[in-house]
């Protein structure tokens, strides 16, 4: 009687003080939600992909507070055939400097085909496709009226070659 008792004070004094038994879940959850709303995030290639195109196309998501941006920077680094590229950071070669990327599209970049008003300088004009088996470091920087981010990714391609893409009709 007198567990019970206990039993039901507990979960009295968890309803009053708003607890849900998958409360814990919630909060985290929307954490992680708020967390990404505020950065920028990677869609092609993930983070830490294996296995990318050598010719890859990059596309990412802005928060909220940078989805009109007067600025747009993308940069590319090969890193190497390393353990884990986020160590090698001194290792690191810049091969691909885009700009003025918010004139063209302020959330995906094709540096094998920019597309205008995009200014692209870097080796990676006098490359066919990226190296294999290799990992490269994408940054992108964004600028708006209200604020300004950067994301850090790393992704490494695959042994084989590029496959070129179907033309569109």
């Amino acid at each position: 009687m007198m567990r019970l008792g206990l039993a039901i004070m507990v979960a009295a004094l968890a309803a009053a003080s708003g607890c849900r038994p998958d409360s814990g879940k919630s909060a985290a959850t929307s954490a992680a939600e708020a967390a990404a709303e505020r950065n920028i995030m990677a869609v092609e290639p993930l983070d830490m992909t294996h296995e990318a195109s050598r010719k890859p196309v990059f596309r990412w998501r802005l928060p909220s507070s940078l989805r009109s941006p007067g600025t747009v920077t993308f940069k590319l680094f090969e890193v190497g055939r390393v353990e884990d590229p986020r160590k090698a950071a001194g290792q690191e070669k810049q091969i691909a400097l885009g700009t003025s990327l918010a004139g063209a599209n302020s959330t995906d970049f094709e540096p094998f085909k920019p597309q205008p008003p995009v200014v692209l300088t870097g080796d990676i004009l006098d490359m066919k496709q990226l190296a294999p088996n290799t990992w490269y470091h994408w940054k992108v920087r964004v600028i708006s009226d209200m604020a300004a981010g950067d994301a850090d990714f790393y992704f490494r391609t695959r042994t084989d070659d590029a496959v070129p893409t179907a033309a569109k009709p």
